[in-house]
């Protein structure tokens, strides 16, 4: 064989060879496209589990149905006479009735007496608002409410006694038509009381105590306007609207 002859023979494998390995470069690639249509795919973010469109954004706790003030709907924050955080209530109109959800914290356990008071104000050293007597906690937020024209037992705001357990919490939901959540928040507001003791509503049957009757010590007038419901353990201001 020339040798000629032979670098053409070389030559020839040598581009079968190239050609081998093209195609071979081709078939991997294809393999690698997206359903093998060739088609190279395009790079994009990784999938996180999470959308990349901005979340809309909900009501917290202080917004909406579940917090912040409308014509019928209030928040309260509670405090005891140190400032320290001591519960919530929520006020919700609904049609005639106003719904009540108290949360507290931090408190003796047993019964507690809750009222809403005449005046806006939760003051931890103040005095009665006629100026008299030594002051106390939340003294200057006044006598129990009573709606315009309403004078007689139960008073408008008397609520229901809460139960506060071993450790210090207690929930209660009562609903009552005494009164309008926009009569509380009328003019320069009120507020609610829970109390240390029990409250017994002024409720001492006259027929089982005659005898204290007829000496005009029951109910006295310390048992009608505070119902024995204690010392005034924490406060809460329903403010006017804003």
């Amino acid at each position: 064989m020339s040798h000629v002859h032979s670098k053409s023979i070389i030559r020839a494998v040598g581009a079968f060879a190239a050609l081998a390995a093209l195609a071979g470069c081709t078939n991997s690639e294809q393999d690698s496209t997206v359903g093998g249509s060739g088609a190279s795919p395009k790079a994009g973010p990784a999938h996180s589990g999470v959308s990349s469109a901005p979340a809309k954004r909900g009501p917290s706790a202080a917004e909406g149905k579940g917090g912040a003030d409308h014509a019928d709907h209030k928040v309260v924050e509670l405090k005891n006479a140190q400032g320290a955080d001591s519960g919530t209530v929520e006020f919700t109109q609904t049609g005639d009735k106003v719904v009540i959800k108290i949360a507290v914290k931090g408190l003796a356990p047993g019964f507690h007496g809750v009222h809403i008071h005449a005046v806006g104000k939760c003051e931890p050293n103040s005095t009665a608002p006629n100026g008299q007597g030594a002051p106390g906690a939340f003294l200057s937020s006044g006598g129990h409410y009573q709606v315009p024209g309403h004078t007689g037992m139960p008073m408008s705001g008397d609520l229901t006694n809460l139960l506060v357990l071993k450790d210090g919490t207690g929930e209660l939901t009562q609903e009552t038509e005494a009164f309008h959540l926009s009569q509380l928040a009328d003019g320069s507001g009120t507020s609610i009381i829970v109390h240390e003791k029990a409250s017994n509503f002024a409720n001492i049957p006259a027929d089982r105590y005659k005898s204290a009757k007829e000496d005009g010590q029951v109910p006295d007038e310390t048992t009608m306007n505070t119902e024995d419901a204690g010392g005034r353990a924490v406060c809460g201001v329903i403010a006017p609207a804003a």
